[in-house]
């Protein structure tokens, strides 16, 4: 299974497992580009090694009130992905500023970090991309 191929089950399984009114986005900084085109897009703001995934939460989401904050994925294939060094340095200031951040190679990884806080939807269709997922390697 890709990372993209990962992250597409992953996205689809927050669509049904996050508690209603959250909001997530992918900062699409990843792949080979132009070098004026990365100029381009550092000066508009684009950090190096940000994470795939942001997601927010509502208050009503959160198992505990004080735990609220927002959370970071960085998603890497199953076989044999690994974080750059610039990744492990924005995890490192994100984690320092109060973010939520983690790494995961599976879906049942992001589900088990995601689990303890917050209070996530027990839908069928969660359980059934998970398998689905879990079928593919991921």
């Amino acid at each position: 299974m890709t990372e993209d191929e990962l992250q597409q089950y992953v996205v689809h399984w927050l669509q049904v497992a996050l508690p209603l009114g959250s909001v997530w986005h992918h900062s699409p900084n990843e792949g080979k580009r132009h070098v004026a085109y990365k100029m381009r897009l550092k000066k508009l703001g684009m950090a190096a090694g940000w994470p795939d995934l942001e997601i927010f939460v509502p208050d009503h989401g959160w198992r505990d009130a004080a735990d609220q904050g927002p959370i970071m994925i960085e998603l890497k294939r199953p076989k044999g992905g690994s974080l750059s060094a610039n990744q492990k340095d924005i995890q490192e200031r994100l984690k320092c500023c109060g973010v939520y951040c983690v790494t995961a190679k599976r879906l049942a990884h992001v589900e088990a970090y995601l689990k303890p806080l917050l209070h996530l939807r027990g839908t069928s269709q969660a359980d059934i991309i998970r398998q689905m997922c879990e079928a593919e390697g991921g």
